[in-house]
């Protein structure tokens, strides 16, 4: 009788938990191997793995895993981003869509970057205007440790959205004289296409 009894109180205890959600699932989007890295795309710019996992219906943890640790230093002359791009109502035709990637219509833009001559990471916000409503996207909490990149980016735009597809890029620009003299795209994640992050 008392192992019965056990048992009923076990169950009941286990029916009171709440229920995983699928705010608590992350996407996990991987990369193939990097290519052979050159001065110009040096391996820390090359994207391994990401996992997203939306926290709420108006903000999404990144968690970016690189094929190189970030150096702590950068050239003095040199610029270092990653890029940030929602289609926020997965809607081609109301973004603006690359020519090398039509179906995906880039509705808004951020960006993490380290400006030249400093070590200090810095965010840009984007903001969009879906359906005549100016909308702001947020990149907070900035930590880059070894080969590591997190952040969390927040919008109301993201609420009562059951799908948005989004993607990063990095790249780096050398100056000379405070002039740009080049800009390189080195990667992008995915390659070649976009993840999609469910709705709540």
């Amino acid at each position: 009788m008392k192992t019965k009894n056990l048992l009923l109180i076990a169950a009941l205890a286990l029916s009171a938990l709440p229920a995983k959600s699928a705010e608590d699932t992350p996407v996990v989007v991987t990369n193939p191997p990097a290519p052979a890295a050159t001065e110009d795309k040096p391996d820390y710019l090359y994207f391994k793995e990401g996992l997203i996992t939306r926290k709420s219906k108006t903000t999404l943890d990144f968690d970016i895993t690189l094929a190189a640790e970030i150096p702590a230093n950068f050239d003095r002359d040199r610029t270092v981003t990653f890029w940030v791009k929602f289609d926020v109502d997965n809607d081609a035709s109301t973004g603006r869509a690359a020519i090398t990637f039509p179906s995906f219509g880039k509705d808004v833009v951020c960006r993490i970057y380290k400006p030249r001559g400093t070590n200090r990471w810095q965010t840009d916000s984007g903001t969009m205007v879906l359906k005549g409503r100016k909308e702001t996207v947020d990149l907070t909490k900035v930590k880059v440790n070894g080969n590591k990149l997190t952040f969390q980016a927040s919008s109301q735009a993201f609420s009562g959205r059951p799908e948005m597809r989004a993607l990063m890029s990095s790249c780096t620009s050398q100056y000379d004289d405070g002039e740009e003299t080049s800009a390189n795209t080195t990667d992008q994640l995915p390659r070649g296409g976009a993840f999609t992050i469910k709705g709540d």
